[in-house]
């Protein structure tokens, strides 16, 4: 059965702690991942994986020193993660080692 907001008022509930429910259509979400295509190579990522792609998307001039102290695991795990990222063509490095900066595909 399909979720139906049109007819309902939003509610508040007191007591210790309050609560506010206002209804909302089936297609309202707070998530903005919904509706673009996903990656699917990126339906595989580890834990780990995802956390390096979403600090490098806050920090794309991080070392894999920064990451790794970041994510609390070591240099050269983050180091093989970012291989694996690499490899499945879901993380480049454009323009050289010293002066470059990563790019989340």
């Amino acid at each position: 059965m399909p979720f139906d907001a049109r007819n309902l008022e939003p509610q508040l509930i007191e007591g210790d702690i309050f609560k506010i429910i206002v209804p909302l259509d089936e297609n309202y979400s707070f998530d903005s991942t919904i509706g673009k295509p996903k990656n699917p190579n990126r339906k595989d990522s580890t834990p780990d994986e995802i956390k390096v792609l979403e600090f490098i998307k806050l920090n794309e001039k991080a070392t894999q020193k920064e990451i790794a102290i970041h994510i609390g695991k070591s240099e050269r795990t983050v180091h093989g993660i970012m291989a694996s990222l690499q490899e499945r063509k879901l993380l480049e490095r454009k323009n050289g080692k010293r002066n470059g900066y990563w790019e989340v595909k």
